[in-house]
């Protein structure tokens, strides 16, 4: 009998990514299998994305809009920048998401949950 260890994360982040064909490029069927991404937080799994989109080669017309779980809950879809959106039937509980001490600026308007700057854009922090 063969053993496998299950992880057990604190707060899982979760995305179930596909693809689809982009005709403009000729591409008919998905350009990639099905896979899926968990992390510690929100920030790591689009850091995991960026790599995932880069490696994959996934351009905008290959994008499906994945559902974003947190806890095993749906709280919103990802565009293609990797905005968090919020779905349309479920209000999402901000302070749940970033606890109840976020400041306003972290608080965007209510369709977006928050931005995202992937890795290489980021202004390195001086020392």
């Amino acid at each position: 009998m063969v053993k496998t260890e299950r992880v057990m994360w604190v707060n899982p982040w979760r995305v179930h990514l596909t693809t689809m064909g982009n005709p403009d490029f000729n591409q008919y069927a998905p350009i990639t299998d099905p896979e899926n991404l968990i992390a510690e937080s929100l920030d790591e799994l689009r850091d995991s994305l960026v790599e995932w989109q880069d490696y994959n080669m996934v351009g905008f017309g290959n994008w499906t809009e994945p559902t974003v779980y947190h806890k095993d809950e749906p709280v919103g879809y990802l565009s293609y920048n990797l905005k968090l959106w919020k779905l349309e039937m479920r209000s999402v509980p901000i302070d749940e998401l970033y606890g109840p001490d976020v400041d306003s600026e972290k608080r965007l308007d209510s369709y977006l949950i928050s931005g995202y700057v992937p890795p290489r854009l980021r202004k390195k922090k001086e020392d």
